[in-house]
């Protein structure tokens, strides 16, 4: 909450389930898909341990039943980093003056640049749009915001390397 007061918790989503054909008859499988974003400076395999710690130690076993096979498998399909930026940076107030923005602030989602901030390469992730529609069902840009993308990026670069 002191980092990312916007976004003071670490964030997990149960995105999809599927299995099953009807409510009265037991599913050949069941499948369960989440996402689970932690906070900077939080590793976020400590959270999947745990879960696969937990339910392996779940006896999924009907005993009901000679002939019910059952099993508890978890796996990872990625494992983005959080991303860490530094504040008061000239990346920062160069991106404040191109985009007319004021303020800085945390996101609860992933992003590329965790990878280049984790290798050390100070990153800020910026971009048109409306950020409260960002990651959100129909998301969508306005197209004035699209065309004033080139020139902005543009102009960073002269500032930043030229």
């Amino acid at each position: 909450a002191e980092v990312f007061p916007e976004s003071p918790y670490d964030v997990m989503n149960l995105g999809t389930i599927r299995g099953g054909l009807a409510t009265n008859v037991i599913a050949e499988e069941c499948l369960l898909r989440a996402s689970y974003r932690s906070l900077p400076k939080t590793d976020p395999l400590e959270l999947y341990e745990d879960i696969k710690r937990r339910l392996g130690a779940i006896d999924p076993h009907d005993y009901a039943s000679d002939n019910f096979a059952s099993s508890i498998e978890v796996s990872l399909l990625l494992a983005a980093p959080p991303m860490w930026s530094n504040r008061d940076t000239r990346l920062e107030q160069v991106l404040f003056e191109v985009t007319g923005n004021k303020s800085a602030r945390g996101a609860q989602f992933a992003t590329d640049g965790a990878w280049f901030s984790g290798a050390g390469i100070q990153c800020l992730i910026c971009g048109p749009g409306d950020y409260e529609q960002a990651h959100q069902p129909n998301e969508s840009i306005r197209r004035e915001s699209f065309e004033r993308g080139p020139a902005m990026i543009s102009r960073v670069i002269e500032q930043m390397c030229m």
